[in-house]
């Protein structure tokens, strides 16, 4: 399996002006909680350009696994499907289950929102990178049970005809 180059990054306001606007909704429906809980979410007051490209999970069994509670309609032209209601471990390619799985460890341990770059690698050599904020939910329980994950992929890092899910699939070995 090819493994996904995944680092945390701080948000850039300027390189990341709608993840960046994302986080201080986060952080206004957390108060002065660790994390929001679910009652008070409402996606419709992210940034309206990211809101395509949101993802919401359940966590399961600790964050080993998820299910895809929300995709966004920009996810689904990005990969080249809708993910909503399936598993991200009976969905994905190994190498994308296993750069998620990293990805949702760090911010459960971290216990706090967190951004990514992962490094998807092309047959031609070069990289495709996609940003993710992801922004833990709490439930009644006050535990973290869920997860807002925002995308980005930065402008003119996809050719004409490229999507992600080929992407994905090439770095995966399909």
């Amino acid at each position: 399996m090819a493994r996904l180059d995944v680092q945390i990054i701080e948000l850039d306001p300027i390189r990341h002006g709608e993840l960046t606007a994302a986080a201080e909704v986060w952080d206004r429906w957390r108060g002065d909680r660790l994390a929001p809980d679910w009652a008070d979410v409402v996606l419709t007051e992210l940034p309206p350009p990211a809101l395509p490209f949101t993802v919401v999970v359940d966590l399961i069994d600790g964050g080993r696994d998820c299910r895809y509670r929300f995709w966004g309609s920009g996810m689904t032209r990005l990969y080249g499907s809708d993910e909503t209601g399936k598993r991200l471990t009976e969905t994905s390619s190994e190498a994308i289950a296993d750069a998620t799985q990293r990805q949702l460890a760090m911010l459960l341990e971290r216990g706090g929102p967190m951004a990514f770059e992962v490094r998807m690698p092309r047959v031609s050599g070069d990289f495709v990178t996609k940003t993710n904020l992801r922004l833990p939910i709490a439930e009644g329980s006050g535990e973290i049970g869920k997860v807002i994950t925002i995308a980005q992929v930065g402008p003119n890092v996809l050719r004409l005809g490229d999507d992600l899910a080929t992407v994905w699939s090439r770095a995966a070995g399909g």
